[in-house]
């Protein structure tokens, strides 16, 4: 049994590796496609041989997270209420906690 285990990881990882290598060729991901060969194996390396080669190497990754625009800033009539609402909510906080200890 631990037999069947070692071979089917080292198995997945052969092909992991070999997934990364071609994506390396077809200027694509390497590490996002050693991770989908390493767990898909034969399927993602079907995959990669089936999209076709970027002209343009990956040499920067683009940002997951783009720049947000400022917000517009808050009047100070709102900055006023928010203020009123915490205090508020704090006071009914104490309140019900002095009321459930009766």
């Amino acid at each position: 049994m631990e037999t069947f285990i070692l071979i089917l990881v080292i198995q997945a990882f052969i092909f992991g590796a070999f997934s990364g290598f071609i994506a390396k060729e077809k200027n694509r991901d390497q590490a996002g496609w050693f991770f989908l060969g390493l767990f898909f194996s034969f399927i993602a390396l079907l995959a990669l041989i089936a999209v076709p080669k970027l002209e343009k190497p990956m040499d920067q990754p683009r940002p997951i997270i783009q720049a947000v625009p400022p917000s517009p800033p808050v009047p100070q009539k709102t900055k006023m209420l928010r203020l009123l609402f915490i205090f508020i909510g704090i006071i009914l906080i104490f309140v019900i906690a002095f009321l459930l200890k009766k």
